[in-house]
């Protein structure tokens, strides 16, 4: 009787490839969450600069002129002007003292502004929303998460305790006396 002789394998099994197939799959979802958070973060610290350049240019536009800037506009078009062209909103529609800006780096910037001293600067995500935190600057510089629609413009700061809490390792209370 003859000897069959088994022909060497070229190529690749079924499994072999499925699995392989696998494991690119679930190495290209790892990745590309994580290239779209990053790009969130960035985002993210870019719009809380635009809202310290923003809160820098009112301030100086407040000492030059004893009031605040009642749009993009006058920031834009002072002489020298404290921001570029870029800033100027295009939204007719908004409600008095709530100015829009187009989309910067992701985000859109709205000025709330209650009267000569108070005012607070929105930055609103234009990209990702949902995904993105909103961002809000008081007139103090003061950064924080959210619109702050539910503050008044200026968050009360906190306040002190009434009497400091006792030292680690000592009673609240003294002992009583013998």
């Amino acid at each position: 009787m003859a000897k069959k002789y088994l022909k060497p394998r070229i190529g690749f099994t079924l499994i072999e490839l499925i699995i392989t197939i696998g494991i690119i799959i679930t190495l290209a979802a790892l990745s590309i969450t994580s290239l779209v958070r990053s790009k969130i973060i960035a985002s993210e610290s870019a719009a809380m600069e635009s809202l310290k350049t923003l809160q820098t240019a009112f301030e100086y536009y407040r000492l030059v002129n004893n009031s605040h800037p009642q749009t993009f506009n006058d920031l834009c078009e002072a002489n020298p002007p404290y921001l570029d062209s870029s800033w100027i909103g295009t939204d007719a529609d908004a409600p008095p003292g709530i100015l829009n800006s187009p989309a910067i780096k992701g985000y859109s910037f709205e000025i709330a502004s209650s009267g000569n001293d108070n005012y607070r600067i929105v930055a609103h995500p234009a990209q990702f929303e949902g995904i993105a935190r909103e961002f809000y600057i008081t007139q103090n510089g003061e950064i924080f998460e959210g619109t702050g629609e539910s503050l008044p413009a200026e968050p009360e700061p906190p306040g002190l305790p009434d009497e400091p809490p006792p030292p680690d390792g000592l009673p609240d209370e003294p002992p009583p006396p013998m």
